[in-house]
C-alpha cells in the first residue's frame, strides 16, 4: 500500500493525529497549522503528529530535498507545543533536544521492527552501518501569540529498493534486513517511543542529565553515536574546517571534537555546516 490507513493508527497519548493521503511536506503543513487559525491551532494541543507515506516535496538540513517514491517511505512530523500544558516550562536552550529524542525513537522503532542495530551520526542522521536510512529536521515556529513551538521532522526510508535510493550513501530497511515495513505498524512504533522519551524527558525539567527509565537522554545518546570515536571533518560557515576525532557530547549537547594536535573544540549546530566521518560521502 503507498498510503496509510488512519484505522490501523492508535496512538492514544498524542493529543491530534493527521495521517495524509499526499501531501509536499508534513513539516510545511505543520508550520500552517501553528501559524493558521487560533481556535483550530489550540486544538492541536501539546503533542501531535502529521504523517504519510507519500511526501513528494520534503526537505531537510540546508533546504536539501527529499523525496521518494509513494509507499517507500514514512514523513513524519511531530508538532511539540510545550506552552500548552501550564507544567511544562522548557527554556530556550532545551529545544534542540528534541532532534535527539526523534533519533533515539527511530532506533528503537528499527531495532523493534526489523531487528536492526542503527547508529545516530549528529546531529540528525541516523545510520544503518555507514549508509543513511532516516533524516530529522527540527525547526522552531513562533506562533502569533507569541509561543514558540517546534515541529519535528522524521523522513525514514523503509520500502525503497537499491535502485530507488537516491544517493549511493543512502539505504532502507528493505535493503538492509529484506523485510516489506508495514507502514502503520513503524509509525505507531516510532510515534509511542517519541512520546514516551518527550514526556518523561519534560517530567524531569528537560534537563538531559536526569535519568529515566534507568538512563539519561545523555548516556542514551552517547551510547548510539556513531560520531563519537570517528575521524570527523567538520564543515564550518565561511569554507573553515576542524578535522579531528569526535569524542563526547557535552551535557549542553554540543559535540566535541579533538584535533591530532590536542586541541578540543565543541560545535553546536548552528555552527556545522556538515560533519562527515573518514570515509563517508555526503
Amino acid at each position: 500500500m503507498t498510503q496509510l490507513d488512519p484505522s490501523a493508527v492508535d496512538l492514544p497519548g498524542f493529543d491530534r493525529v493527521e495521517i495524509l493521503e499526499s501531501i509536499g511536506s508534513t513539516n510545511d503543513y505543520g508550520r500552517a497549522v501553528l501559524m493558521g487559525d487560533a481556535v483550530a491551532r489550540r486544538s492541536w494541543g501539546e503533542l501531535s503528529v502529521i504523517s504519510t507515506g507519500d511526501q513528494n516535496a520534503g526537505h531537510g538540513r540546508l533546504d536539501r530535498v527529499w523525496s521518494a517514491p509513494p509507499g517507500s517511505s514514512l514523513a513524519t512530523t511531530f508538532v511539540v507545543r510545550p506552552h500548552a500544558n501550564p507544567r511544562v516550562h522548557i527554556a530556550p536552550d532545551q529545544y534542540h533536544w528534541l532532534t535527539s529524542l526523534a533519533a533515539l525513537s527511530v532506533r528503537d522503532a528499527l531495532m523493534q521492527e526489523f531487528s536492526l542495530v542503527p547508529s545516530i551520526k549528529w546531529p540528525n542522521d541516523v545510520l544503518l552501518g555507514n549508509r543513511k536510512v532516516c533524516g530529522i529536521l527540527a525547526q522552531l515556529v513562533l506562533e502569533p501569540e507569541g509561543d514558540i513551538s517546534v515541529i519535528v521532522g522524521v523522513g525514514l526510508n523503509l520500502n525503497m529498493t537499491a535502485e530507488q535510493l537516491p544517493v549511493p550513501t543512502s539505504t532502507s530497511t528493505l535493503v538492509e534486513s529484506g523485510q516489506l515495513a508495514d507502514l502503520e505498524q513503524v509509525l505507531t512504533s516510532l510515534a509511542t517511543r517519541f512520546e514516551y522519551y518527550y514526556r518523561e524527558f519534560a517530567s524531569g525539567g528537560f534537563d538531559a542529565s536526569q535519568p529515566f527509565g534507568g538512563a539519561s537522554l545523555l548516556e542514551r545518546l552517547r551510547g548510539a553515536l556513531s560520531t563519537i570515536g570517528a575521524h570527523l571533518t567538520i564543515h564550518l560557515p565561511g569554507d573553515e574546517t576542524f578535522r579531528g576525532v569526535g569524542v563526547d557530547i557535552a551535557d549542553t549537547g554540543e559535540l566535541v571534537v579533538r584535533a591530532e594536535n590536542g586541541e578540543e573544540r565543541q560545535f553546536t549546530v548552528g555552527d556545522v555546516v556538515h560533519v562527515r566521518p573518514e570515509g563517508y560521502g555526503s
